[in-house]
């Protein structure tokens, strides 16, 4: 039995030095002087290591998440690895939309500009259900909370963008959206969490494209990055026993969070960023799923999720405004 654990922990260690050897770093040292970027979830996980790394590029770089806490902790670690005293927290808790108008309000109200937007926060393993505002808290974290912070904001984002530089939404997606379903009827009912974590990534590579075509007359530009498998607190929030014992085997083949976080990192510096309506993984365009391409699917979400999150037609005729 020993003889047996130590080849298996020998042929797993052989397995990640391979993986290792094949994970994309993003070694650019080009700097963002001058430009604000906007963080999602950049408290823990992929999301301070983008954010650490982004300060260090001397960007203005917001962070946001809805424990205070946590916030000022990370804006610390930011601070102490960047030396870049531009480094804001501001509470959000995309599991309400209330809480979301009052960010995108100060957000508009207070910075002059907007460069780079990254929708990274998301919750995976977590008991599901129906928020205040009558959404999945998984599905309204994930994907409806980030779609209405996306249009609220879109007014700053064109304002900031330029032909030759245009502004850059990311939208962290995962390898899982290929495992999506196209019933979006059912996408916003309660059920087995591992389903509404695929339909809520698929939801966000669908939401891309579709958001492109109605970007075409301003300087905006959205694409998807995929991180991989990564270690990170979303996987702390089961209960499940058995889900833990797929977790733990699971992150025994997954990268940093710091691996992870390569690909969202290039997408918001290198010039390659400025495409638009692409999928990206291992810092490199890559092919969606076929389901990403379906513009019935795409169209019937983009309805429903205007209507869950309630913007009206006056606001998004001033938000789409040339």
């Amino acid at each position: 039995m020993i003889i047996e654990m130590i080849q298996l922990i020998f042929l797993i260690a052989i397995y990640r030095a391979y993986q290792k050897r094949n994970y994309a770093l993003y070694h650019s040292k080009k700097k963002l002087r001058e430009k604000t970027v906007l963080i999602t979830g950049g408290t823990t996980g992929i999301g301070l290591e983008i954010a650490k790394d982004l300060a260090k590029r001397e960007a203005t770089v917001i962070i946001a998440c809805p424990f205070e806490n946590e916030g000022l902790k990370a804006r610390q670690k930011i601070l102490e690895h960047s030396r870049n005293s531009e480094v804001i927290y501001k509470h959000l808790d995309l599991a309400s939309l209330e809480s979301i108008r009052q960010f995108a309000d100060e957000v508009l109200e207070k910075e002059k500009r907007l460069d780079i937007l990254i929708n990274n926060a998301g919750v995976c393993m977590v008991d599901d259900y129906l928020t205040k505002d009558g959404m999945s808290f998984l599905m309204q974290v994930n994907f409806y909370g980030h779609f209405l912070l996306t249009l609220l904001l879109l007014p700053l984002l064109k304002r900031t963008g330029t032909e030759e530089d245009p502004a850059r939404i990311i939208n962290m997606s995962s390898l899982s959206h290929r495992r999506g379903s196209t019933n979006i009827e059912n996408y916003n009912k309660i059920g087995h969490w591992t389903f509404t974590y695929f339909n809520s990534k698929l939801s966000l590579v669908l939401f891309s494209r579709e958001l492109k075509k109605k970007l075409k007359k301003f300087n905006v530009v959205i694409n998807c990055a995929d991180p991989g498998i990564v270690s990170t607190a979303i996987y702390d929030n089961t209960s499940n026993i058995f889900a833990h014992i797929f977790v733990y085997i699971m992150l025994l083949f997954s990268r940093t969070p710091l691996e992870g976080a390569q690909t969202a990192i290039f997408l918001a510096v290198d010039d390659v960023g400025c495409v638009t309506g692409k999928y990206f993984a291992n810092c490199k365009q890559v092919d969606a799923s076929h389901k990403a391409f379906d513009e019935t699917c795409a169209m019937k979400l983009w309805n429903q999720s205007v209507e869950l999150v309630g913007l009206s037609k006056e606001e998004l005729r001033a938000i789409f405004e040339v």
